[in-house]
């Protein structure tokens, strides 16, 4: 993992970051929620080199940050939502119930916590009416919809909110073209490319026929990725097509979450581009 010095946007999380630090007052179960990209892993990664630091300076050269760096960190597990199942579960349940005297903070990280199944989602229960010693879990989540409120309310909320033009453009004035397609989303600025955005503004002024011919073959971690280009320029239409671009950016979000479960990748695609803006 990689520490970064100077963090965009959000101050408010930053600031309360800091003051659980200063004080010592951690919630054992924290959900953090905020649109993908918006900076809710790199802040959480700044979090765990600082309040696990020895001097709770991100030093970079403590037992903590060296471990941290390297991905070997005992104390810290990092899960993904959309693929954690039972057993993965329990194997964690029963880590953090054991005692480990090598470390003396661990945390649970679950991404894409907004996809954990019912099943899962009440196993991780046990954690949260069971807390283990200094075990911290963190639930990672683009929203609130699909998280049962048992586990919403016993959780502490963190909100993350689009950052301004200008904090990005501050941060990263070389991507001034770039930066009115983010959407307030930092990590976008990384991953959004200027000529994905261009193809999909024009595959969105195509036929039917023409759409499907643009797709090709795209692999899984392929089409995930253009999806998120596509919701940009689809973001770009909310003003003049209000209706079909809400309408649009649910049919992106379902099969986001399609193909994250799914081998047909040309399917998924192909019938989200014949039933989006039919008649741009």
């Amino acid at each position: 993992m990689r520490y970064t010095k100077a963090l965009v946007g959000n101050q408010a999380v930053s600031h309360y970051l800091q003051k659980t630090i200063k004080n010592g007052i951690v919630p054992r179960a924290q959900l953090w929620v905020g649109p993908e990209h918006i900076g809710k892993t790199t802040f959480l990664i700044n979090y765990l080199f600082q309040a696990w630091c020895e001097k709770q300076s991100a030093c970079q050269r403590c037992w903590s940050c060296t471990h941290l760096k390297r991905d070997s960190h005992s104390g810290l597990r990092w899960l993904d939502g959309a693929e954690l199942d039972m057993a993965a579960v329990r194997a964690v349940l029963r880590e953090a119930a054991e005692t480990n005297f090598s470390v003396t903070q661990r945390a649970i990280v679950v991404t894409a916590a907004e996809q954990l199944s019912v099943q899962v989602c009440n196993a991780l229960l046990k954690l949260l009416e069971e807390p283990r010693g200094h075990v911290v879990l963190y639930l990672l989540a683009s929203t609130l919809e699909g998280i049962p409120a048992t586990v919403i309310s016993r959780c502490s909320i963190i909100r993350f909110h689009p950052v301004s033009d200008a904090e990005l453009l501050a941060a990263w004035p070389e991507q001034a073209t770039l930066i009115p397609w983010c959407h307030g989303c930092p990590g976008s600025v990384h991953t959004l490319r200027l000529k994905d955005l261009e193809r999909w503004s024009t595959i969105l002024q195509q036929t039917p026929v023409e759409r499907l011919a643009s797709i090709g073959e795209l692999k899984r971690p392929d089409a995930l990725h253009q999806l998120e280009g596509l919701e940009s320029v689809v973001y770009q239409q909310l003003a003049i097509h209000p209706l079909v671009s809400v309408q649009a950016l649910r049919a992106i979000a379902q099969a986001r979450d399609r193909l994250r479960t799914t081998a047909q990748v040309k399917l998924v695609m192909s019938n989200l581009l014949l039933n989006i803006f039919p008649t741009v």
